[in-house]
């Protein structure tokens, strides 16, 4: 098959990508590529690929220079501009696959297209009543949610399917002589991912934190993250693919105190995979991974109170049993969230589409 995959232009797609739509993307593409399909790329500069990659543009072109925040009205220019790169190449794909949060901007080129449309929802900043109007207005997408919880929360388009998210588990291995005696914390740093949180409950329960993760938002990070960093609560940047699995594997908890309603959460299943719990507030696809009380904590939205205990419950383990929790994590991800079965089932969906449904 002849497949372009229309990435994300925040930030690079790589192996060691921290935020998750961009590692997905990556992972995805190189995959399908390495099954003989002829794989074109579209996304950020910076990106790697072994096959056919258009750069689009850097993340300094769509960041505000103060805050290092998306400049929305530019972010806005160039995701039209990723639009316009690929209708420029459309003759040369059998099927086009859209694999970024902001997809709205795509929905109105669906009529120049007259291929096949895959479209994986990692998010949107539209509300129902939005995405109602455009679910009914165009109508041609295949659209697929990684998570019941999403597809529940969203009006269904006219074609859908689920699809959960997976990961190569033979790369996130549990290290049985780790020594599991901090709490992590890693993503973007912004607002909606709770790092806010994961630094209360850090000092409410005097545990250990190691915060991870780009600085997305400069203004924010000083404001939120920079005044209570001492030798207890550290920030260690941005981490390769080597790095990360260092800290999940050593971590004693990984925290997920999110304030939005969470598409998937590809880290909560890498952490997991490593044999770490999860303690998080129950939004959005949370409760889909994380087995609340085996495979770590499921706490209600926003009540710190009850995820500082939960976190206080994993630090006073014995040592059998935290290694039964977290051989309860290693056992979930395999039999829920292989890598493998999720691209056989989007290979699956690509052979109905293009067979006309």
């Amino acid at each position: 098959m002849k497949i372009a995959i229309v990435g994300p232009i925040e930030s690079p797609m790589r192996p060691n990508s921290v935020g998750g739509t961009e590692m997905w993307t990556h992972q995805f593409a190189e995959r399908l590529a390495q099954k003989g399909n002829e794989v074109t790329l579209f996304g950020a500069e910076g990106s790697q690929f072994s096959g056919n990659f258009v750069p689009i543009c850097s993340h300094d072109d769509i960041a505000d220079k103060k805050t290092g925040a998306l400049a929305k009205q530019r972010f806005a220019v160039f995701s039209i501009e990723e639009m316009l790169a690929l209708l420029k190449r459309l003759d040369k794909f059998d099927l086009i696959h859209v694999s970024y949060y902001s997809f709205h901007y795509f929905l109105p080129f669906v009529q120049l297209i007259d291929k096949p449309i895959v479209e994986t929802i990692h998010g949107s900043p539209m509300d129902y009543d939005d995405l109602e109007i455009l679910f009914e207005k165009y109508q041609k997408p295949f659209f697929v949610y990684p998570s019941e919880s999403m597809f529940k929360k969203w009006p269904a388009p006219k074609n859908y399917q689920i699809i959960s998210h997976g990961i190569k588990t033979d790369q996130f291995l549990i290290d049985p002589n780790a020594s599991r005696d901090y709490l992590f914390w890693m993503g973007r740093i912004v607002e909606q991912k709770g790092v806010e949180d994961a630094i209360r409950v850090a000092r409410e329960t005097n545990s250990k934190l190691i915060i991870a993760g780009p600085k997305n938002e400069l203004a924010y990070f000083d404001r939120a993250v920079k005044p209570y960093l001492n030798d207890n609560i550290l920030y260690v940047g941005e981490l390769n693919q080597t790095e990360k699995i260092k800290f999940y594997q050593s971590a004693r908890a990984f925290l997920m105190p999110v304030k939005w309603e969470e598409p998937f959460g590809l880290v909560m299943v890498e952490a997991m995979a490593c044999g770490t719990p999860v303690v998080a507030y129950g939004r959005g696809s949370i409760s889909e991974i994380v087995k609340d009380e085996a495979t770590g904590f499921v706490c209600e939205p926003d009540n710190l109170a009850e995820f500082s205990r939960a976190v206080e419950k994993i630090n006073h383990l014995s040592a059998e049993e935290f290694k039964k929790m977290s051989k309860n994590c290693r056992a979930r991800v395999e039999e829920k969230f292989e890598f493998e079965r999720m691209v056989e089932g989007y290979e699956a969906l690509y052979r109905k589409v293009l067979g006309g449904m």
